[in-house]
């Protein structure tokens, strides 16, 4: 039997030898020049109610294998429209005009102290006109209420822990007291985690709700508890006396989806990716016989945030 064994050990022996010189035989390195495509225009337009300088990024796209900083686009006209209307009320509207005051491609408005009204109001109509040689490029984003959260974090200690092929340290990581989400209508939310001011932001850490979970069917109930343990992103674990933050951005269900499909394009990766594509967008050209395709996206969000130290 002891004979018949090493017979069937040294068989499998030699046959785990013989694939691996199949498969690297098989192994070959080409040379492939990647052509460049066609250039088009990416518009970063994620506007809130914040307070502050309002940011809305422009530039063009390059080669997959230019490793170098992306050339913005300058020259460009950009301004925000934002109407206000509540019927018998107010018929009204506002012009927000954003300059490249740096000539780097990132036009900003900045407010004025005198303004009655804060840039962002919620429950008003945004649209958006980009003109860039001589093409203008639209959009409109409706920017629904968020949930507050300005009194809701806590922090708790975990134990050291190892399980799932990982082992997370001794640390603290967030709460959140029970808070229900909007109800009446569906509601999308981005949850953004800052540590020490720094956004959190690898793909795998991106924190969306579609209402109080992941999909239809949860309006008004409160936040389910993955959501929750997602504000401290996986493998983290906070120190004392570290500075957190917590956003949430009324994004809305166009805004979940763009970034789903954000996400799911970064993360395409490995030997049975799908061939990469592009981002579908909401801002398009007036002319309706333009073949520019715009990358990015235009979203105005309401803002809700809450800072503490670790303790």
């Amino acid at each position: 039997m002891k004979f018949i064994y090493k017979i069937k050990t040294s068989i499998n022996v030699l046959l785990t030898l013989i694939f691996l010189l199949v498969i690297t035989s098989c192994e070959k390195v080409i040379d492939y020049e990647v052509k460049d495509g066609e250039t088009q225009y990416v518009i970063d337009a994620f506007i809130t109610n914040d307070t502050g300088v309002q940011t809305i990024k422009l530039s063009y796209t390059q080669n997959i294998l230019n490793s170098s900083n992306v050339k913005p686009i300058l020259g460009a006209t950009v301004k925000v429209v934002n109407r206000i209307f509540i019927p018998g009320v107010i018929d009204n509207s506002r012009t927000f005009i954003f300059t490249d005051v740096n000539n780097n491609g990132n036009y900003v408005w900045k407010p004025n102290p005198s303004e009655i009204f804060p840039f962002g109001i919620p429950l008003t109509q945004y649209d958006l006109s980009v003109v860039i040689k001589g093409e203008e490029f639209t959009a409109t984003s409706f920017m629904d209420s968020t949930v507050d959260i300005t009194n809701a974090l806590s922090d708790t200690l975990l134990e050291a822990d190892s399980s799932f092929g990982r082992t997370l340290r001794k640390g603290y990581v967030l709460d959140m007291k029970p808070i229900r989400d909007l109800a009446g209508r569906p509601n999308g939310y981005w949850f953004k985690t800052f540590r020490n001011g720094k956004f959190l932001n690898n793909p795998s850490q991106l924190n969306l709700a579609y209402d109080a979970a992941f999909g239809p069917g949860f309006d008004g109930i409160f936040f389910i508890a993955p959501i929750i343990s997602n504000l401290t992103p996986d493998t983290v674990r906070f120190n004392k006396g570290e500075i957190v933050t917590v956003e949430v951005h009324s994004i809305g269900l166009g805004g979940i989806s763009y970034l789903n499909q954000v996400q799911r394009e970064i993360q395409n990766t490995g030997i049975f990716s799908r061939p990469p594509s592009n981002i579908s967008s909401n801002i398009v050209s007036k002319d309706k016989n333009s073949k520019k395709t715009i990358l990015g996206g235009f979203v105005a969000s309401a803002v809700s945030k809450q800072t503490i130290v670790i303790r």
